[in-house]
C-alpha cells in the first residue's frame, strides 16, 4: 500500500514541495496544484450510511412491543423500520478562485499500479441550487458544496469495491488547459469513514438487470465422526460442499423495493478471513436426533467459552449429519442429505438475523427465539403449543427458513418448502 500523509487524509491541500518526502513512492498525479495561478480544492466524506435500494432497518421497537405483549398470541410478522438512504454525502470545497471544471474521481491505488492510479470512474460536477453539486459541465465558484453519490459506477453498486483498502476518492479542479493547471485533493479510503461495514458479506447490485448478487463468506470446521464410520459416511470436504449447496438452495429470491423489483442470488464462498462465525460439521452415527445449533453470533461470550472448552462445556456451533438416525428410521440417503443441507442453511442464517437485529440482546433475543416461534434457551427452544404465544402451523410452500413450526399431519411436509423470506433478504442486503 502507498503511504498517504496525515495532512492529505485530513483533507488539507498541499503542494508537492510542502509534502516533500511524504510523496515518495506515490504516483506523480496524486497531489499537485498550479504554481502560477494559486487555487485549490478539498474533499471530505461526511458521516454517512449507504443503504442499497433504500431498504428499511430492523424495527426493534415493534419487535419488543410484540414480544412483551402477553395478550398478542399471533405469530410475529416483521414491521419495516426507518427507510435508508442510497447515498454517500461528500463535501467538496473550492478555494481562492473559481474553477472552470470540477471532477470527482473514484480511483484505486495498488501495488500493481505503481506509475499512476487507476481511475474507476470520473464524475464532472457543476454547482446547483443551495450549494449542491450535480453531474453536468460548468464552472464552480468559491465555496463549500455538497455532492450526494449513490455509490453506483455505470449502474452497478459493488460494496466490496467501495470497502476495499485500495479504493480512494479525489477531487480535481481545473483552470486553463485540462489537467495542466489543476488542483488535486486525495482522500484516503473514504468509505472507511462511513458506518462500519460487515466484513463477511458483500453485495453487487445491477440496476440494468435488476439483480443483486450476494457474496456470503462462510467458514466450516471439521468435527469428525461420532461413532464408527461406514462406506457411506461422507468426508469433511463432502459435508462442506453440501453445506454450501444448502445455503444457495434455501437463500435467495425476489424482493420488492423503493427502486423496483430485484432478484437476489446468494453465493456462499468458503473463506479463512473475513468470514461469518464458523460452524462445525460433524457426522453422527448413533440413532439419536442430535440438535444442531449456532449460538456463536448471538452470544459472543458463550461462543468463546464454548469454543475454548469444546464439548466439555457447550456445543455452540454445530451442524449434524444424522447418518445413524436416518439409516434407522428412513433408509433414505436423499432425505438425510436434504435434512443436512436445510439445517446448514438455517444455522448459517442466524448470522444474518443476529446481524440485522443486533440491537435485540439477551437470552431471548430475536435470533435465539427464532422470531418468537420458539421459547428460547431457557426451555430448550421448545415450540409453543396451541394457545401459546408464537404458535404457528407449518404453512407448506413459503415456510420461513428461520422459524419453527408445529406440524399438522394432514399437510404434507417438505424441506424444499423452506426459503429465506423477503424481509430477511432485504435485511441481509
Amino acid at each position: 500500500m502507498y503511504k498517504i500523509s496525515e495532512e492529505a487524509k485530513a483533507g488539507m491541500h498541499a503542494t508537492p514541495e510542502q509534502l516533500g518526502e511524504k510523496l515518495k513512492g506515490l504516483p506523480d498525479d496524486i497531489t499537485r496544484c498550479s504554481r502560477n495561478r494559486p487555487f485549490n480544492v478539498t474533499v471530505r466524506v461526511k458521516p454517512s450510511t449507504l443503504t442499497p435500494l433504500e431498504l428499511e432497518e430492523f424495527n426493534l421497537e415493534e419487535w419488543e412491543k410484540w414480544y412483551n405483549d402477553e395478550e398478542n398470541l399471533a405469530p410475529y410478522v416483521p414491521v419495516p423500520g426507518k427507510k435508508g438512504e442510497e447515498k454517500i454525502s461528500i463535501e467538496i470545497g473550492v478555494r481562492q478562485q473559481t474553477v472552470e471544471q470540477l471532477y470527482v474521481e473514484i480511483i484505486r491505488i495498488a501495488p500493481d499500479t505503481l506509475k499512476s492510479s487507476q481511475i474507476l470512474h470520473r464524475f464532472q460536477l457543476c454547482q446547483d441550487e443551495e450549494k449542491k453539486l450535480k453531474e453536468r459541465k460548468g464552472s464552480v465558484d468559491i465555496g463549500i458544496y455538497l455532492w450526494e453519490w449513490d455509490g453506483y459506477i455505470n449502474d452497478v453498486l459493488e460494496t466490496k469495491l467501495l470497502k476495499d483498502e485500495t479504493t480512494y476518492i479525489r477531487a480535481v479542479g481545473v483552470i486553463g488547459s485540462a489537467f495542466k493547471d489543476d488542483a488535486v485533493q486525495l482522500l484516503a479510503q473514504p468509505f472507511k469513514e462511513c458506518a462500519d461495514p460487515v466484513d463477511w458479506l458483500d453485495v453487487r447490485i445491477n440496476r440494468n438487470t435488476r439483480r443483486v448478487d450476494v457474496e456470503w463468506r462462510v467458514a466450516f470446521d471439521d468435527g469428525g465422526v461420532s461413532g464408527k464410520a461406514n462406506a457411506d459416511t461422507p468426508s469433511f470436504e463432502e459435508l462442506t460442499k453440501l453445506a454450501l449447496e444448502g445455503i444457495k438452495k434455501h437463500w435467495g429470491g425476489e424482493i420488492n423495493t423503493a427502486k423496483g423489483n430485484y432478484n437476489v442470488v446468494v453465493n456462499p464462498v468458503l473463506a479463512t478471513e473475513k468470514a461469518a462465525p464458523s460452524l462445525t460439521l460433524q457426522v453422527e452415527m448413533g440413532s439419536a436426533y442430535n440438535r444442531s445449533v449456532n449460538a456463536s453470533c448471538a452470544c459472543g461470550t458463550l461462543a468463546k467459552l464454548g469454543r475454548g472448552l469444546g464439548n466439555l462445556f457447550s456445543d455452540v456451533t454445530r451442524v449434524w449429519y444424522l447418518q445413524g438416525f436416518y439409516e434407522k428410521h428412513y433408509f433414505s440417503k436423499n432425505s438425510l442429505i436434504d435434512d443436512f443441507m436445510f439445517t446448514a442453511a438455517h444455522e448459517s442464517g442466524h448470522s444474518i438475523l443476529a446481524g440485522y437485529a443486533y440491537k435485540s440482546t439477551g437470552l431471548s433475543n430475536y435470533s435465539w427465539v427464532h422470531k418468537g416461534s420458539s421459547k428460547g434457551i431457557g426451555s430448550g427452544y421448545s415450540l409453543p403449543q396451541k394457545g401459546e404465544k408464537g404458535y404457528e402451523l407449518y404453512p407448506d410452500i413459503g415456510a420461513d427458513l428461520m422459524k419453527y413450526y408445529s406440524r399438522n399431519k394432514e399437510i404434507s411436509f417438505s424441506l424444499d418448502s423452506y426459503k429465506s423470506i423477503e424481509y430477511d433478504l432485504k435485511s441481509l442486503i
